[in-house]
């Protein structure tokens, strides 16, 4: 485990060396990038939130009616596969 988690960073330390950019998804993952990495430009760290803004979407109308009633079960626990499958179409027909 010791050596995959070497060779991974060895890896990660070129890729990010050779690197125009780093795209991140959040500032956390920005901020946790640069604090493990910190021969990294921090200009080189662009974040890219995966949200949206709400003003965007303000004016749209919306008139879907849902078309199936919802689903009213919740499992929880382990399960194996083919059980779990078999109680969820069992549940959908």
């Amino acid at each position: 485990m010791i050596l995959k988690y070497k060779i991974n960073r060895f890896l990660e330390k070129k890729v990010l060396l050779k690197a125009d950019l780093c795209l991140v998804v959040g500032d956390d993952i920005r901020k946790a990038t640069l604090d493990s990495f910190n021969f990294i430009d921090d200009k080189k760290v662009v974040t890219i939130t995966n949200g949206f803004d709400p003003d965007d979407y303000e004016s749209i109308e919306y008139n879907i009616k849902p078309t199936i009633s919802p689903i009213n079960k919740i499992r929880t626990g382990s399960s194996s596969e083919t059980s779990l499958l078999k109680e969820l179409f069992t549940s959908l027909s």
